[in-house]
């Protein structure tokens, strides 16, 4: 059974198109057990005379997301037209701009203790429904690969301090404790990341613009599988259930949870927002250029990244690891002087124009402008040639229009643009 009307689940289960994301949230199946419901996410439902065996929510989901993601294809390119754009304009300003493709070595998951009823949640795009990593989360993860770059090439050994943990896991300075804290005002870290400390008087933000990291097509959901064997022990609530400690005799609870597959190519965007000039002198200056040097260490960070801290969710067992796809990097605009010469754009590893038909078009003619304006679920196209609608010149650009004018547009979208090719 479904938790929410009749006519909603019907709705959601009658098509293939809509959005995942929101289907994943609200779509668990659950039984009654009693008085109360419970959430299948263990074995299921089982067979019942005519009723067919449903293996687990998890698997259910997981099978309703390979009818309803390839429905957020578009959806998902427009995404990568727009993050393009981005990135373009950036270099046309002659900031620093990067574009990485990278291909999971092993699956990825995030997002397993987000709120869900099975207990293993996903994170997804709430407005394609699309798996991702959100900037957020990348950003905190090069910031980890820059401090253990840092320390293994010790360029950072005047901002390491000697200390211990104590049983909350907190540091504390100690000249005989046995642990090392990076300093987080150390430069780069400041450069790059800003300050941890935003209340600080000379505090900065960071200088690198992290976008969200999308698949690069849309992905095919895989069922996982974690199989915890101790889960009396672990799950004890008394104290007499943790002295009887983990014992083999128990049986292994098998849970199971979506990840993206190995194979799945992310694309990763970072660009530069240099900070303007300080206007009283800064206790610690922090470099306001950016150069060659600086997108090698950006790289480097991913490289790290990518091969030994890995992205999402259970990392310390193998998950989320990325290797470089061919053709994977471009980059642009590595004027070192943040007001220096505008670079010019340097061409996408994603195809940087699309065809598309818009059906039922509304057709306007604007005499002052000599412009033909298509338009479509809030979207315009334009063109200024009047011949390509030759056999609706009477209807569109005579003086008396009675009633808007629809028809089947052929429309090239690039980026940000959209330009009329074809009409009928």
């Amino acid at each position: 059974m479904y938790v929410v009307p009749k006519f909603q689940s019907d709705l959601l289960h009658a098509g293939t198109r809509g959005n995942f994301g929101l289907f994943f949230s609200r779509m668990t199946q659950w039984r009654i057990t009693g008085a109360n419901i419970k959430a299948e996410f263990q074995a299921g439902i089982q067979q019942n005379n005519s009723k067919p065996i449903m293996d687990s929510s998890i698997v259910e989901l997981g099978n309703r997301s390979q009818t309803m993601l390839p429905a957020a294809a578009s959806a998902l390119q427009a995404l990568h037209r727009r993050q393009k754009t981005v990135l373009d304009q950036a270099r046309q300003e002659g900031r620093p701009a990067l574009e990485i493709r990278a291909s999971l070595q092993t699956p990825f998951v995030s997002g397993l203790g987000s709120g869900h009823p099975t207990e293993t949640g996903f994170i997804l795009d709430r407005n394609t429904g699309v798996p991702y990593l959100p900037a957020s989360a990348v950003k905190g993860v090069l910031r980890l690969a820059q401090a253990v770059n840092l320390t293994r090439s010790g360029q950072a050994e005047a901002w390491m301090h000697k200390g211990r943990l104590d049983d909350k896991g907190r540091f504390h300075h100690d000249e005989h404790g046995n642990q090392w804290e990076l300093d987080d005002r150390e430069p780069s870290l400041r450069k790059y990341f800003g300050d941890t400390d935003t209340g600080a008087e000379d505090g900065v933000r960071g200088q690198l613009v992290f976008l969200d990291a999308y698949p690069e097509q849309i992905p095919v959901l895989k069922p996982d599988i974690m199989n915890p064997h101790y889960h009396k022990y672990y799950g004890a609530s008394t104290p007499q259930e943790k002295e009887t400690g983990p014992v083999d005799c128990e049986d292994p609870i098998p849970v199971k949870f979506l990840s993206v597959p190995e194979g799945t190519v992310f694309v990763f965007r970072v660009l530069a927002s240099p900070l303007a000039k300080p206007v009283k002198e800064e206790r610690q200056a922090v470099e306001r250029t950016f150069g060659p040097e600086d997108e090698t260490s950006v790289r480097e960070m991913f490289d790290t990244a990518f091969t030994e801290l890995g992205f999402g969710g259970k990392t310390a067992v193998g998950y989320g690891r990325f290797a470089l796809a061919e053709a994977s990097t471009v980059s642009g605009g590595s004027s070192a002087d943040p007001h220096g010469t505008p670079g010019t754009a340097a061409p996408s590893v994603l195809a940087s124009a699309e065809d598309i038909i818009w059906e039922n078009a509304i057709l306007k003619w604007d005499r002052g402008s000599g412009t033909l304006t298509a338009e479509h679920e809030g979207k315009k196209a334009q063109s200024k040639d009047k011949s390509l609608v030759p056999e609706q010149h009477e209807k569109v650009f005579g003086k008396k229009l009675k009633k808007p004018v629809q028809a089947r547009v052929t429309v090239r979208v690039t980026g940000n643009l959209f330009e009329i090719l074809k009409i009928e």
